[in-house]
């Protein structure tokens, strides 16, 4: 295996331990803060750290190129996926959002089909549907959450919880195709350092109308460091991995990897949060891999018949 090789194997691993860390953060974090003012901070952080890039990287914009302009679509599914992302702690367990999340990929499919002709060669394979039904029994598995055998109150702030698991997963779904078809011609630290840029100002607004930064003030150092954290790592170095691999290799193929993100997830919340999964769970787990291999495997029959 060359050095590129290792390089991308170690990106796509840096993108699931990232991605598969952040609901646990998020858990542990929402019994200090509000969603909102928990959002907007994170995101401050996060999007602070590559601001700089934007000066930085400038001479790398492509002639005629606007990407100020071509970011702005991104943005807006973003910050929809991004306010639906914050709520979803409050009304799940870690491990939950973390499966959940993973019907990201089926959006991503439909926008993907939809919006960009170089993905549709997928279609044509059939491990890419075998890794795709794979896929989508694995999910419904997942989703068989023991809360649901609970009192008619729990289920009710379950199933909203769901939608709101949903709501996030549609609106990233789109969001990683979006990016890949605006933004794939400017570097991925000039694309994320924008796309947070108005991501920040939109949930920034969300905060001070409806969070309360007075929260902030009754943090101790130890909270304020996961906080710092969970930011760095689950927005700075998270977005712009993921904006390497989706240059990479496309918004559907990364989706169908990141179908291993919720064991990740679940191995942290089981360490911190002590939460648990039931054996049809687990069941569902063992099948997100078997179809993120067929995904894989997809892509690269895919790119083999281009070359041929």
């Amino acid at each position: 295996m060359d050095k590129k090789s290792v390089l991308f194997l170690f990106t796509c691993m840096g993108v699931i331990f990232c991605f598969g860390s952040v609901p646990v953060f998020l858990k542990y974090l929402s019994q200090y803060l509000d969603a909102y003012t928990l959002n907007s901070t994170r995101y401050l952080i996060g999007a602070g750290i590559w601001f700089p890039f934007i000066f930085i990287l400038k001479d790398k914009i492509p002639p005629g190129s606007n990407p100020w302009k071509d970011a702005l679509l991104p943005f807006v599914v973003n910050i929809l996926g991004q306010t639906a992302w914050g709520l979803c702690p409050f009304y799940n367990d870690a491990s939950i959002i973390g499966f959940g999340m993973r019907s990201t990929f089926f959006f991503t499919l439909i926008t993907g089909l939809a919006l960009i002709p170089s993905e549709r060669i997928l279609v044509k394979q059939k491990f890419f549907w075998i890794g795709s039904v794979i896929s989508i029994v694995g999910v419904v598995l997942l989703s068989s959450s023991k809360s649901f055998q609970a009192n008619e109150i729990t289920k009710s702030i379950n199933l909203f919880g769901i939608f709101l698991i949903l709501s996030a997963a549609l609106f990233y779904g789109m969001y990683s195709v979006l990016v890949h078809r605006n933004m794939n011609k400017y570097p991925a630290r000039l694309s994320f350092a924008i796309i947070s840029l108005y991501t920040s100002v939109g949930l920034l607004i969300e905060a001070i109308l409806f969070g309360d930064f007075k929260t902030l003030m009754n943090l101790n150092g130890d909270t304020w460091i996961l906080l710092i954290l969970s930011a760095l790592i689950g927005i700075s170095i998270a977005h712009v991995l993921l904006y390497r691999v989706i240059q990479k290799i496309g918004a559907l193929t990364i989706n169908g990897i990141m179908m291993l993100v919720p064991l990740v997830t679940f191995v942290l919340a089981y360490i911190f949060l002590g939460e648990r999964l039931i054996a049809l769970q687990w069941f569902g787990g063992g099948l997100l891999i078997i179809g993120a291999f067929g995904l894989i495997y997809a892509k690269k029959c895919s790119v083999e018949e281009e070359v041929n």
